[in-house]
């Protein structure tokens, strides 16, 4: 049934929306840190140059 499958596919896609979320996510992780909008540049900037720097390979 066309119907039925349509309304099950609804469904099971508002339950991943719903398990993706960035609330539900922060409540799994267990992380509850909020970047103030201010300073949001300087936290990502400190982020990727601390990635970076973990992958860096000495060349002498």
């Amino acid at each position: 049934d066309p119907k039925a499958r349509d309304i099950e596919y609804r469904r099971l896609v508002d339950k991943l929306y719903e398990r993706g979320s960035a609330l539900n996510a922060a409540s799994l992780l267990e992380f509850d840190a909020v970047i103030d909008p201010k300073t949001t540049r300087d936290v990502i900037d400190k982020a990727l140059w601390s990635d970076q720097a973990a992958n860096l390979k000495v060349i002498n």
